[in-house]
């Protein structure tokens, strides 16, 4: 047993003697990780840009779509930080290969 939350806002929950979910920390987990794929998101642009073909795949409509809603994956979005994030067009192609 840990000696305290790692969070504020964690309770103990008896039934599985653990701390529960934060949703200050998983907020700041899904902060830290929207700002990375934004940034991923921009070097795919560019590489597609530019004919790289070390290019994931998913066509430059896909990707900007895809920014969209990364972008829109933060506080205020009904589901943010315990829902399911938006799902990349690499990852989308990789599903239906």
């Amino acid at each position: 047993m840990p000696f305290g939350p790692q969070w504020a806002d964690q309770t103990w929950d008896f039934s599985t003697e653990a701390y529960g979910a934060s949703l200050h920390g998983a907020s700041s987990d899904e902060d830290a990780w929207r700002e990375s794929e934004l940034l991923l998101i921009a070097e795919q642009l560019l590489m597609i840009e530019d004919a790289d073909p070390a290019a994931a795949p998913g066509s430059a409509a896909q990707w900007r779509a895809y920014r969209v809603a990364v972008r829109a994956w933060k506080a205020g979005n009904g589901d943010f930080p315990f829902g399911t994030r938006p799902t990349s067009p690499a990852a989308l192609e990789g599903a239906t290969a």
